[in-house]
């Protein structure tokens, strides 16, 4: 119910094209119900991280006014509708969370994505920090860093990472980001998860190359994405691998009218004719090398295209490897399946 609530207020990408017609500015005291609701369920909570939805600017969390510090990832071209064709003009978006007063940091960005950032950052009278980070965990590290240091007044060596981190950062996991399981029932079938949804993610999506396997590929993403490109990109990157077969499927979950609403993306429209499937199998062909040769396959599910893979793998005596990407509510919804419908032998996430 807490889910299926939260997600009735993800409105961000209405509220930015509603902004983009009419010219007008967000208005964070225009929710008061969303506000109440963020206090309810804050209450007696001693952290709390809030993920920006789209962009920032016009992102409902900006009505928390006085967060404790603010934080970037890295960025990339997506969700071009909403926040621009270019990388500044979405960092410049991503600058709006941006607050007076309020730390913020980053992790290293292209030039021009760095400049619009930290101008964002002087026009609210903010010193934006982090040049020096390299890779997300470091983002982690400083905005705990920063938290703990103004709410416990914990000072550490700014040159290090607290070795109370450690633990915690050898810990980690993040499902669906290159996450490997194996079913009970179909041992001789290992996936791969990675929900890379933007280039630069795909470019960092590998899987290991092994003879006598055979090799599968589940791929969708939303036709406002640049499937075509993010399909020559996984080519490129797994060059040292051949894809037998390549599957393209929406990211409607079941085959029957169940309904799970935590599991759907409301912003998509379904497209019963499977138009942009059909043009992604069309092109897959141009994309390979001639001398390898891969079947392209469409369904109109996700419980389509693991039923296919299950049911092909039955009579095939090698093992097979599944990779999963190209969209995460691609990857979500297949590990659910797997989850709670079927019985999973070996999850490991790297």
């Amino acid at each position: 119910q807490a889910v299926e609530c939260l997600n009735s207020l993800q409105t961000n990408a209405a509220i930015i094209e509603a902004i983009n017609k009419t010219g007008g500015s967000a208005n964070s005291r225009s929710l008061p119900e969303m506000r109440e609701f963020c206090r309810k369920i804050g209450y007696e909570v001693d952290v709390a991280i809030m993920e920006v939805g789209i962009g920032g600017e016009y992102d409902s969390t900006n009505i928390i006014e006085k967060p404790t510090v603010c934080g970037v990832s890295s960025l990339g071209i997506d969700h071009q509708r909403y926040l621009g064709e270019t990388i500044d003009s979405i960092a410049w978006h991503k600058g709006g969370i941006f607050k007076a007063n309020i730390p913020a940091v980053t992790v290293d960005q292209p030039a021009i994505a760095l400049d619009v950032l930290k101008k964002r950052a002087k026009d609210v009278n903010v010193r934006l920090a982090g040049q020096h980070q390299l890779i997300n965990a470091s983002l982690a590290i400083e905005l705990c860093r920063i938290w703990l240091e103004k709410h416990r007044n914990i000072k550490f060596d700014n040159e290090r990472v607290p070795q109370e981190f450690v633990p915690g950062l050898v810990k980690v996991r993040l499902p669906g980001r290159t996450q490997q399981l194996v079913l009970e029932k179909y041992p001789k079938i290992t996936w791969f998860f990675d929900g890379a949804h933007t280039l630069e993610s795909i470019q960092k999506n590998k899987s290991e190359s092994l003879p006598n396997i055979e090799r599968i590929l589940i791929f969708n993403c939303t036709a406002n994405r640049n499937g075509p490109e993010m399909l020559k990109n996984i080519i490129l990157q797994h060059s040292y691998i051949h894809f037998d077969h390549a599957n393209f499927c929406t990211n409607v979950t079941f085959t029957t009218n169940q309904f799970k609403p935590d599991l759907q993306n409301n912003t998509i429209k379904i497209d019963e004719n499977l138009t942009w499937q059909k043009t992604l199998a069309e092109i897959w062909p141009t994309l390979i090398p001639k001398s390898q040769k891969s079947e392209a396959h469409i369904f109109p599910t996700i419980q389509n295209a693991i039923n296919w893979v299950l049911e092909h793998c039955k009579e095939n005596e090698r093992e097979v490897q599944v990779l999963v990407t190209g969209s995460l509510h691609l990857v979500v919804k297949i590990i659910y399946l797997f989850v709670f419908k079927h019985v999973v032998l070996q999850i490991d996430v790297k």
